[in-house]
């Protein structure tokens, strides 16, 4: 997990994300948001770590996404649906804590309490 104050914007976040993640699995595409497109990481991300960059298309793209792309690109509603599970933990929704690494705990938190539900629910 990479946590900032909300005053930086999405794709200043994009590589200190990557440099965070476990480099022992083999990682191909790094897909994102809208928010965190840019041509000048994606670029470097291609170049530097070949690594496909992937977003949902916008309106006026020049060189749309392969119908191969589009397929990973939908992977991204895991993700999407994660998060928005964790916005019943109100001290989540709106952040009360002071310290980075306290909040973190509370997304792990909050994380383990939903993983375990879910678990628990499956086995009904």
């Amino acid at each position: 997990i990479h946590i900032a104050n909300a005053n930086y914007h999405d794709v200043s976040l994009v590589l200190p994300s990557y440099y965070k993640m476990n480099k022992s699995t083999k990682i191909k595409n790094l897909i994102g948001d809208k928010g965190y497109m840019s041509n000048k990481t994606k670029e470097y991300l291609k170049n530097k770590h070949n690594l496909a960059y992937l977003y949902p298309d916008k309106k006026n793209t020049i060189n749309p996404m392969t119908e191969e792309e589009k397929i990973k690109v939908k992977s991204r509603s895991i993700n999407e649906n994660s998060f928005s599970w964790m916005t019943q933990y109100r001290r989540l929704t709106c952040r009360f804590e002071k310290y980075t690494k306290t909040f973190t705990s509370f997304i792990y938190l909050a994380f383990c309490n939903i993983s375990s539900n879910k678990i628990l629910n499956l086995k009904k």
